[in-house]
């Protein structure tokens, strides 16, 4: 027979286990939300930085230092609407990036067509919402990204 601290015990391990599930199956338990800062394009990497553009606001500048993580930044977007996003390395850092749509998936993504090893996506987006710049390198260092 089960007493109220056997019973207490339990509910805490099926709790935990319920949450460990949930981290097995969303990432982390910070990405619960399904949230543009938990897209990863299918890549993999882990997402270490990034934050917000505005379209036409001008550039951002990160520094990515290993090849296995990734930057994403977010803006609004309206279906319809043509965008152009830059991602430039600086010295010899090799960015590629991705567009994401609202829902996590890649619409487009490029590595070298800005010019040496800078990338260029020019863009019509799909529909209205908050698309994720996810930016990623070959050779690591510090890079900028905009949209326009």
């Amino acid at each position: 027979m089960l007493t109220n601290r056997h019973t207490r015990i339990a509910m805490i391990v099926i709790a935990a286990l319920a949450l460990a599930a949930l981290a097995c199956t969303c990432g982390s338990l910070s990405g619960l939300g399904g949230g543009p800062n938990d897209f990863d394009g299918g890549d993999g990497y882990d997402t270490t930085g990034g934050g917000t553009l505005t379209v036409g606001g001008g550039a951002q500048s990160a520094t990515l230092n290993s090849l296995s993580e990734a930057h994403n930044w977010t803006f609004e977007g309206q279906a319809g609407q043509s965008v152009t996003i830059r991602a430039n390395g600086q010295g010899d850092t090799d960015p590629r990036a991705k567009l994401l749509d609202p829902n996590g998936n890649v619409i487009a993504e490029d590595d070298d067509s800005g010019g040496g090893w800078n990338s260029l996506i020019t863009a019509t987006l799909p529909e209205t919402g908050t698309y994720t710049v996810r930016i990623d390198v070959f050779t690591e260092g510090t890079y900028s990204v905009s949209v326009d």
